[in-house]
């Protein structure tokens, strides 16, 4: 309600849309006409969702590198991470983004294969199974409950 009382107070009706609750078809199909994903959050959260699922649909983000956004986002190479609050440089880098197709095309398919390398569902697994095999190859009884006794 607040971001929609401030869009309206501001005249911007025209160029902000409130989308709502979209099903997964509809979310992929806003991504691939997405050019770049802005993600200026100034809250402290985990590694944001919308980052991986943009990415992944190879969208380059540019985002403030707050709390675990930089897990999710390889400076440089698939998007951008600014310091939190530089409304400047995040306007650069959207315009830069915007205004270099070639770059924008880069980062995007870089973005795709960093999602699918380290976010997939078998990158996931393979991470969670590594790390119980590793748990249980210590020897630790608590890890391994057949050696308890």
């Amino acid at each position: 309600a607040e971001l929609r009382e401030l869009v309206s107070e501001r005249g911007l009706g025209d160029r902000v849309t409130f989308l709502g609750n979209l099903s997964r078809a509809e979310l992929r199909d806003w991504y691939a006409r997405t050019a770049i994903l802005a993600f200026p959050t100034y809250h402290h959260e985990g590694l944001g969702r919308i980052i991986i699922e943009a990415q992944a649909m190879r969208v380059p983000v540019v985002a403030y590198a707050t709390g675990g956004v930089p897990d999710g986002v390889i400076a440089g190479r698939t998007g951008f991470l600014i310091e939190t609050g530089n409304l400047k440089d995040l306007v650069n880098k959207i315009s830069r983004l915007l205004s270099e197709p070639q770059l924008r095309c880069k980062m995007g398919q870089a973005g795709r294969e960093l999602v699918l390398r380290r976010f997939s569902l078998s990158a996931v697994a393979e991470r969670h199974e590594r790390f119980y095999l590793n748990l249980l190859s210590r020897g630790n009884p608590a890890a391994n409950p057949v050696e308890t006794r």
